[in-house]
């Protein structure tokens, strides 16, 4: 069999071939150009500790004077993507695995919240690619206090998630701070729980005898 007698014999199946390499080239392009389109960003979870009286951010090594400062979570977003992202007004909440119960951060930095520590933002916040943007979106104390609604062990499993303006979910990374602190949360819960339960189930005080 000549080369021509081969080509002649398999036209078909090399214009098969062809055909679906075209076809897959135009899926991968069409991909690749949806792909382009969607936000994509970084996110992390942390805490900022706010000096009341000269209205400035400390650092959490170094604050002592617990009745002049504030705890604040925060929220660290890094555009990655090509396009720039839409932050929605509640663009945090925290849920668990395998659960649909979520529970909305909020946000403080809104100029309609009147908080006058933080920086305010006219929501939605738009973000341009390669640039960055911090989020105040509750105190410390607030943020424990929510947690309470999760059992007791569901609480060492939930994640931090930010919603974009083109309603995609992103986990964002917890720092260790701020988990150390919720940790320390959920210990004082179960301490509180187990001692109610303590006195609960002990015995009342006999009966004085005349």
């Amino acid at each position: 069999m000549t080369m021509e007698d081969f080509f002649k014999d398999y036209q078909y199946t090399f214009s098969a071939m062809a055909a679906i390499g075209t076809m897959l080239a135009v899926i991968i392009s069409l991909w690749l150009s949806s792909n382009q389109h969607r936000s994509k960003i970084v996110a992390g979870v942390g805490k900022r500790v706010m000096d009341q009286k000269n209205g400035v951010m400390i650092s959490d090594a170094l604050y002592t004077d617990v009745e002049n400062t504030v705890e604040y979570v925060t929220v660290h977003i890094s555009n990655v993507g090509l396009m720039s992202v839409s932050i929605p007004y509640q663009l945090c909440y925290i849920k668990k695995p395998f659960s649909k119960k979520l529970l909305v951060v909020g946000t403080m930095d809104s100029k309609h919240n009147n908080q006058s520590l933080v920086p305010q933002k006219n929501y939605p916040v738009k973000i341009e690619p390669n640039h960055s943007e911090i989020f105040f979106v509750s105190d410390l104390e607030s943020l424990k206090k929510g947690l309470d609604q999760f059992g007791f062990f569901s609480r060492f499993f939930i994640g931090f998630y930010v919603s974009t303006g083109d309603g995609r979910e992103f986990k964002a990374k917890m720092s260790g701070a701020l988990r150390r602190d919720i940790r320390i949360r959920i210990k004082k819960a179960k301490k509180t729980v187990t001692n109610k339960e303590s006195k609960a189930s002990s015995p009342g005080s006999p009966p004085a005898r005349g």
